[in-house]
């Protein structure tokens, strides 16, 4: 019976899902600057490989509005490569999207599990191609004429020989997507890595658990449950130690405090004293002999 039992809780614990890593996003309005801004959530680190190839890593921060959700991109790339014709291909960050958090098998146009996948490349392309969009696969190219999903205008990306950043608001609240604080957003983040110039090498990922890169067919493989926090509370201001009062200095035209006077000798003997004492032992010296004079006249 007891193995029955063990053999039953094990096929139990193998039929629950892992457990996503949790990123918590407080709630601030973020200057879209490319530059990571304070009010950012905690850093997640992206550097569990697809296959175990290894190539570029980085890290995500998070934050939202009631307009937008906040993600900055740092990636470690030492092998930049931007002109592949296809756009997956090139060096780019990947975003997925549940926005529900519904985990469906697949992507579909049910309007009730919106999913989106979102891709920000390192560069534009040789066709100015930097960004793109896909919503329940409906793919929607963004680029400058866009002016209603213009990710060139949320967007802001930084590039150096060995790194590159990607700053980027999603405007949610446009599109009628009821999200808030308190709510849990499936999501998952892919960093893709062109290393030879020929394709994409490595990918990426948040969780060791979840680098299969089915994301984006797949939103039950999604790796970050993304929580639409409270605001941040402002940093703890240490208050300044008190002062201490200053002693007064002493006036020169004031006359110095007069010394206090030595204790008293100890009192000595007076002569009248010793005057009663020699007395005293005088007469008893005379009384001893008065005594002995009469014992010496009665042995005789």
């Amino acid at each position: 019976m007891k193995k029955l039992l063990a053999l039953a809780l094990c096929m139990a614990l193998l039929t629950i899902p892992a457990l996503a890593i949790e990123m918590t996003a407080p709630k601030a309005t973020i200057t879209l600057d490319g530059v990571l801004d304070d009010a950012y959530g905690e850093p997640l680190e992206i550097k569990y490989f697809n296959e175990g190839n290894p190539g570029a890593t980085g890290k995500a921060w998070a934050a939202w509005d009631d307009d937008y959700i906040y993600l900055y991109f740092e990636v470690d790339d030492k092998t930049p490569f931007h002109e592949h014709a296809n756009h997956y291909e090139r060096d780019s960050v990947e975003v997925f999207l549940d926005w529900y958090n519904k985990k469906d098998d697949d992507t579909s146009d049910d309007e009730g599990a919106p999913f989106w996948q979102y891709r920000f490349s390192s560069a534009p392309n040789e066709s100015g191609q930097q960004f793109s969009l896909n919503i329940n696969w409906a793919s929607l190219g963004w680029d400058d004429s866009s002016e209603e999903k213009n990710a060139a205008g949320n967007t802001v990306v930084t590039l150096t020989p060995t790194k590159y950043t990607v700053e980027t608001r999603i405007p949610y609240k446009q599109f009628g997507l009821k999200v808030g604080e308190g709510s849990i957003i499936g999501a998952d983040f892919m960093i893709g890595d062109n290393q030879e110039g020929d394709s994409r090498n490595s990918m990426a990922f948040p969780d060791p658990d979840f680098t299969s890169n089915n994301q984006y067919q797949h939103p039950f493989e999604l790796g970050v449950a993304l929580k639409l926090g409270p605001p941040a509370p402002p940093p703890a201001v240490e208050a300044p130690p008190a002062a201490e009062e200053p002693v007064p200095a002493p006036d020169a035209g004031a006359a110095a405090p007069a010394e206090p006077p030595p204790p008293p000798p100890a009192a000595a003997p007076t002569t009248g004293d010793f005057g009663v004492l020699a007395f005293a032992l005088a007469m008893a010296m005379a009384a001893g002999a008065f005594v002995l004079g009469k014992k010496a006249i009665k042995q005789r």
